[in-house]
């Protein structure tokens, strides 16, 4: 069996925290024999340090699946916005009121304005942040946008590019991606690359951006607070991880036993 797991509000809680029993049963599936992998909205910088909890050194993906990382450097997919796209995203954004963009590349995000206390938190994760004007073309995975009018910036998106991904969080923000890049994309190529039939996968996640990997797999298990869309998608529904769903639910089904709650491990 292959697992594939979402990680904020699914594996890691509302306070950035990776619970010991959820970090310990999904090790222990996996030394068990099965395959366990991560399919993450976050940068691979961003996800790093739960990666490494987990032990998940290669085959995983990041920015929504837009990454399907092998081993290393190397990349069993790579889904990048055309250059044209992006400066047609960014040049939409700057005439939003109020909006704040930034690109996500590979070793770099790209935003308005560098300095600006809006991105304290990507300079706390190291991230290496360089103004709009200076982009030239490099591959991107993700255009994100925050601004009051989400729902009717995507739909105008969806009508200017239908071939694009987007989705709105928390009704404020767009996430775009390009096409071949959502989560069920990433999970059927990891599935390819495992040898493991369709119907031997199991997704869980919580999100708009875990749909499609819900949709695609053989069992889908919505976690937590499920957002609008993954309740129809999914054949079963497990508490969170401040309540350690994940946990109960390999060690009911997979380890065939129930642990007690232990302590939890903070992540950065």
């Amino acid at each position: 069996m292959l697992f594939a797991f979402d990680l904020d509000g699914t594996l890691v809680t509302r306070e950035h925290v990776l619970p010991e029993p959820i970090r310990e049963a999904i090790v222990a599936v996996r030394d068990a024999g099965h395959l366990v992998t991560v399919i993450t909205g976050r940068h691979e910088r961003d996800a790093r340090a739960v990666l490494d909890a987990l032990g998940i050194d290669a085959h995983y993906a990041t920015c929504h699946g837009a990454r399907v990382h092998a081993r290393g450097d190397e990349h069993h997919a790579e889904c990048c916005l055309e250059p044209e796209v992006v400066r047609s995203l960014l040049e939409h954004a700057g005439r939003s009121s109020g909006a704040l963009a930034f690109l996500s590349a590979r070793d770099r995000m790209f935003v308005h304005d560098p300095g600006d206390a809006a991105w304290d938190w990507a300079r706390r994760a190291g991230h290496p942040l360089h103004a709009h004007h200076t982009y030239a073309d490099e591959p991107v995975h993700r255009f994100v946008l925050a601004t009051e009018d989400a729902a009717r910036w995507r739909d105008e998106l969806r009508g200017r590019h239908p071939d694009l991904t987007a989705f709105v969080w928390e009704d404020r923000y767009v996430e775009v991606v390009a096409a071949g890049g959502h989560k069920g994309d990433a999970l059927a190529r990891l599935a390819a690359v495992h040898g493991v039939a369709q119907e031997d996968t199991v997704a869980f996640g919580d999100g708009v951006n875990d749909i499609e990997m819900l949709r695609w797999a053989g069992h889908a298990v919505g976690v937590g607070e499920l957002q609008p869309g993954v309740a129809a998608v999914i054949h079963e529904h497990i508490p969170g991880p401040e309540e350690l769903g994940v946990a109960q639910w390999l060690r009911r089904h997979v380890l065939g036993n129930v642990a007690a709650p232990g302590l939890a491990c903070v992540l950065p």
